[in-house]
């Protein structure tokens, strides 16, 4: 019944995380490739912009938009520099599911630190999705401001209990630009 099984590396660090599943299966479908990017339209010779929503430099895909880009990378730069973690601060050709299997998060915390890079994640798909569907400009401290409400809310609904905070204050980030 199982013959020809594929086991996906970051099967466990999403389906064990304690993220909203739709927040999940979104993380799931970015870890297959499967979300609808330039790349992807452009495989199925379906109409798409040329560049990516918030560099617009380079052609977008889901490892680019979630790591490579340099406004997500400052993002997790400021998440990563406040918990002492710089050196897990995605470089520009990262892919999402090497980037993720390569982190070794205490076994304390693992289960919370996924809950949080989904919670990344998700939260600059949906910066990117408002970029794209609804006309607004890409902004740092808003994504930022974001991922602080949405701790807050993860953490009421007790989805989160890490004791070291996201960057929740806008202002420790600097410009949006």
């Amino acid at each position: 019944m199982f013959w020809g099984r594929e086991v996906a590396p970051m099967a466990e660090f999403i389906w064990k995380a304690k993220a909203p599943l739709r927040c999940r299966f979104f993380t799931w479908l970015a870890a297959r490739d499967r979300c609808w990017t330039i790349d992807r339209l452009q495989r199925c010779l379906l109409p798409h912009p040329a560049v990516c929503p918030f560099c617009d430099q380079e052609p977008k895909n889901i490892n680019h938009l979630t790591l490579g880009c340099v406004f997500a990378r400052q993002i997790w730069a400021v998440i990563m520099n406040n918990w002492d973690k710089p050196d897990w601060i995605p470089i520009s050709d990262a892919k999402l599911v090497d980037w993720w299997t390569k982190l070794n998060p205490s076994k304390q915390y693992r289960q919370e630190i996924w809950t949080v890079m989904i919670l990344v994640t998700w939260t600059l798909w949906k910066h990117r999705n408002d970029i794209v569907f609804n006309g607004a400009s890409p902004s740092r401290d808003y994504v930022l401001k974001q991922i602080d409400v949405n701790e807050q809310d993860w953490r009421a609904a007790n989805l989160l209990q890490i004791t070291r905070s996201l960057p929740s204050r806008v202002d420790t980030v600097g410009s949006s630009e």
